[in-house]
């Protein structure tokens, strides 16, 4: 079966502002900026661990609490199987990526 689209209401995105934040703090990672918007997640954070693992585990932690909140289907995948990640370069792009993010914050 073929799903449309996630689309998160309001009760979604504050459980998943609460869950990457959660994940944060227990992973120790430095989150800088987080906005969860209607269809997509921007977040800024800082940790040692590789991109692609750190989204993997965002993604993974926040379907885990989604579901067990009962606010998804539990056959229904809620993230694309992808996302973009950008490798902050510099304080000039650190500055451009915070302002992003926080201009795309509820």
């Amino acid at each position: 079966m073929r799903w449309p689209p996630m689309n998160f209401g309001a009760v979604h995105r504050s459980l998943l502002r609460a869950s990457f934040r959660d994940l944060c703090a227990t992973r120790e990672w430095k989150l800088f900026a987080l906005a969860v918007e209607d269809d997509h997640v921007h977040v800024l954070l800082a940790a040692s661990e590789a991109p692609v693992e750190i989204r993997c585990a965002l993604k993974c932690r926040a379907t885990t609490d989604l579901k067990r909140a009962d606010l998804v289907p539990r056959d229904r995948p809620v993230w694309a199987d992808y996302g973009n990640i950008w490798r902050i370069q510099n304080e000039a792009h650190f500055i451009a990526a915070y302002d992003y993010v926080l201009r795309h914050r509820e």
